[in-house]
């Protein structure tokens, strides 16, 4: 079982860089790719698995029906505090507890954004989530990277020894496995998903921590990060991260 209330305090530490580059820019171009799903599929009614500290909601300009299911109360509170005034329905506990509320909707598209990972059981939830979802819903998951260039070259550089082991970050955050693209592609299709697309996105050469220092140190500038998010056009599997887009058969 996840200890929210230790991950809630361990995300908006102020002291932790790793965290900070999490919130200031590893977040922006996970929702940028969201951001592209919905441009791309039907989304009147909208399901958000995990809102944090900065809900998708924010940047959805369209926004009819939307619903947070979100197990951190202050992170709920934030929710409810930056969409004030939207029609947005909250629902706060772990989805896996709070199905039968969630049905009260009816979803066109479903965000479990950055989540997978942490779960002891990810085909579990998929199958508890499945139970939300008609044959028209799509599903969007992203998740860090095994494959992606900081950790190729952590693995090249004998840092740590196979791509797909936990470091002490993935440990600290609860985090218990390493997708790349074909094990996550594999685990949606064993609990009935067809994959509509999939990629990654955001080419990070070093560790959240590293880059931070190399922002606040004008080593690389705000432009860099923008040209680093548009090289995953000539290393397109190499990304920080990787998503899937899916509908249940």
């Amino acid at each position: 079982m996840r200890n929210i209330d230790s991950y809630e305090e361990q995300y908006v530490s102020k002291e932790d860089l790793a965290g900070l580059f999490e919130q200031k820019y590893q977040v922006k171009y996970r929702q940028k790719i969201v951001t592209q799903g919905l441009h791309k599929y039907r989304h009147n009614s909208i399901l958000e698995v995990g809102c944090a500290m900065d809900s998708q909601g924010n940047y959805i300009e369209d926004m009819k029906e939307y619903v947070i299911v979100e197990p951190g109360h202050e992170f709920i509170e934030r929710a409810k505090t930056d969409l004030e005034g939207k029609d947005v329905h909250y629902v706060e506990g772990f989805l896996e507890d709070k199905i039968e509320i969630l049905k009260n909707w009816n979803y066109d598209f479903i965000i479990v954004g950055s989540l997978l990972h942490e779960l002891e059981n990810p085909a579990l939830f998929l199958e508890k989530l499945q139970n939300l979802c008609n044959k028209d819903t799509v599903v969007h998951v992203n998740v860090p990277n095994a494959r992606s260039v900081h950790r190729l070259l952590a693995e090249k550089s004998g840092f740590i020894k196979d791509v797909h082991l936990l470091t002490d970050r993935n440990e600290q955050f609860q985090q218990h496995r390493v997708f790349d693209l074909e094990t996550l592609s594999l685990l949606i299709q064993e609990v009935g998903g067809e994959i509509l697309d999939r990629g990654s996105y955001f080419i990070k050469p070093f560790t959240h921590e590293q880059m931070m220092q190399c922002l606040d140190a004008g080593i690389i500038s705000e432009d860099v990060m923008d040209g680093l998010d548009r090289l995953i056009d000539y290393l397109p599997d190499l990304g920080s991260e990787i998503y899937v887009n899916f509908r249940f058969l």
